[in-house]
């Protein structure tokens, strides 16, 4: 989710569970420990383009790390004897620390939420790691908490935030069953299929599904009170052995170049593509500017001197006003 989401969400949450007559202290502080989680974005080498991605919600995501920071917070307070004892500061910092991991768990992009335990990151995918109604309920319930200097509007705004979540979740549902019900019409017997709301809303969704040919295909599902679907893009999968063959044959690469293109094909198959307007590009296809789009936000693009990891997050208006149209659930030109 984005840093202001974390922080308003952080501040919400202590102020919910503190006293009144410190509201703003609680405010204050819950937003600054929501952003702990994220320090992760300054490990990793520079000169390694995966590791972000590699060390970006990892384990400091971990909810098995959240009561390290809690009991942390606990022995400085009882050491700087503050006001709140140190359970009270155990428990809120415990519960502002999980809230941000639990919030990018619910995100797309995967969350190592239970790291050691579990190796794989996990993603509900309920909600857009931009949304900016979620976002507008904290900060008018957190406004309201401490204009008031009350905990009751806060833990309020958490119920609402918890309400939309689940909407969110409903949402998901309704578009797997459309994705597979796709799929059957399609007839294509599948080896993946994930859903993934759009950016700012739960209205508008990204269906992928891999078939038995390693074939991928994109659609846009747009889910009112009934769900209109928008057939997009349909592309092959970067084939392993193909790609092995080819980096084996250009002696220009050198062996660590070759190891981290390996590298990243391993750790996001059977989901990279080559990119249609790049085609040194390769890229997870799981993630686009249009929902009915193929083309990867971001990837390794191959030179015959080096791996290069970028980004393709420019949208022009054609690209917006297609967004729209299929957000307002009206037909497309084809």
């Amino acid at each position: 989710m984005d840093l202001v989401t974390h922080s308003l969400l952080g501040a919400t949450v202590a102020v919910a569970l503190a006293e009144p007559r410190y509201c703003r202290r609680a405010a204050l502080a819950g937003a600054l420990i929501a952003l702990v989680p994220d320090v992760d974005i300054f490990m990793g080498d520079a000169s390694d383009p995966l590791q972000l991605l590699e060390w970006h919600r990892h384990f400091t995501h971990s909810l098995l790390l959240a009561p390290v920071v809690a009991a942390l917070a606990a022995l400085i307070s009882y050491w700087l004897r503050w006001s709140l004892t140190p359970v009270r500061v155990f428990s809120i910092v415990l519960a502002v620390y999980a809230s941000a991991c639990l919030l990018d768990w619910c995100t797309s992009y995967g969350t190592h939420l239970l790291w050691p335990l579990i190796k794989e990151p996990l993603a509900l995918s309920i909600i857009a790691v931009v949304d900016p109604l979620f976002t507008l309920v904290l900060a008018t319930g957190l406004i309201i908490a401490l204009r008031k200097a009350a905990i009751s509007p806060a833990r309020m705004t958490l119920c609402i935030a918890v309400a939309y979540l689940l909407l969110g979740g409903v949402q998901h549902l309704r578009a797997m069953q459309q994705a597979n019900q796709l799929a059957l019409e399609r007839y294509l017997s599948l080896t993946a299929v994930e859903v993934k709301p759009t950016m700012g809303n739960l209205l508008l969704w990204r269906s992928i599904m891999v078939d038995q040919h390693q074939n991928i295909y994109a659609d846009a599902i747009r889910l009112g009170f009934s769900a209109r679907i928008y057939s997009g893009e349909q592309k092959t999968l970067l084939d392993e052995t193909q790609l092995r063959q080819q980096l084996q044959n250009q002696n220009f690469l050198n062996n660590e170049a070759i190891e981290m293109v390996l590298r990243y094909q391993k750790d996001y198959a059977p989901w990279l593509v080559v990119h249609s307007g790049d085609p040194l590009m390769i890229g997870d296809a799981r993630f686009a500017m249009l929902p009915d789009s193929l083309e990867p936000l971001w990837g390794l693009e191959i030179h015959p001197d080096s791996v290069v990891f970028v980004s393709r997050r420019k949208q022009d208006a054609t690209m917006r006003q297609h967004f729209l149209t299929m957000l307002a659930g009206k037909p497309v030109e084809q």
